[in-house]
C-alpha cells in the first residue's frame, strides 16, 4: 500500500483501479487525525497496489486565502476534487466533535455523481453524535452509499473493494 499526501500529484490512471480517497473531517487541522488510524488499520489488509490519497497536509497554513486566487489553496482544492472523481473508492469519516463542512460538500458532490451513473464505491462512518448525522444518513441512503459503524469497517470496505470490486464490498460489509 502506498500513501500519497496532498499536494503530491498521483498518476491518475492508477486511481481508477487502485485509488482510495480519504474524505473526512480535517477542520483546518483541528480535527482528530483519524486518517493516521485508518491507514494503520488498512495497511495489513489491502493489496500492495492500493494507493491511499490523504488530503491532510502537515504544511497546511490557515493564513491561506480561501480563494482560488491563492495558488496554494487552489492546488489543494483541485487535488481533492480530482482525486475524489478518479478514485475507485472513497472512505468518509465524520467524527463526533467535528464540523467538516468541506466533507459535507464532497458528500453532496458524490451524491450528484451517483445520480448520473451508478457509483457506490463510497463508505461513510458518521459518529452518531455528529451534529448532522441524520442529514448524512439521508444523503447516504439517497446516494446509495454504504454506512458503517467504525473505522475498522471502513478498512474492511476498502479491503473488499480493492480485492473483489466495490459492488461485492458494498454488499458484504
Amino acid at each position: 500500500m502506498r500513501v500519497l499526501m496532498a499536494p503530491r500529484p498521483p498518476v491518475y490512471s492508477d486511481l481508477i483501479k487502485n485509488g482510495v480517497f480519504l474524505s473526512g473531517a480535517i477542520d483546518m487541522g483541528g480535527a482528530e487525525r483519524w486518517q493516521d488510524e485508518l491507514i494503520k488499520i488498512m495497511e495489513p489488509v489491502v493489496p500492495p497496489s492500493t494507493l491511499v490519497l490523504n488530503p491532510r497536509r502537515d504544511d497546511w497554513d490557515d493564513t491561506w486565502v480561501q480563494s482560488m486566487s491563492d495558488w496554494r489553496f487552489a492546488q489543494q482544492v483541485r487535488w481533492e476534487l480530482q482525486s475524489i472523481a478518479q478514485s475507485a473508492l472513497v472512505l468518509v469519516c465524520l467524527p463526533e466533535h467535528s464540523k467538516a463542512p468541506i466533507t459535507l460538500l464532497e458528500l453532496g458532490l458524490m451524491t450528484s455523481r451517483s445520480i448520473e451513473e451508478p457509483y457506490r464505491g463510497v463508505a461513510v462512518y458518521c459518529h452518531p453524535g455528529f451534529y448532522r448525522a441524520g442529514n448524512v444518513a439521508a444523503v447516504c441512503e439517497f446516494g446509495g452509499f454504504k454506512q458503517v459503524s467504525s473505522l475498522s469497517e471502513l478498512a474492511t470496505f476498502a479491503c473488499r473493494g480493492m480485492n473483489e470490486g466495490w459492488q461485492q464490498s458494498y454488499d458484504q460489509v
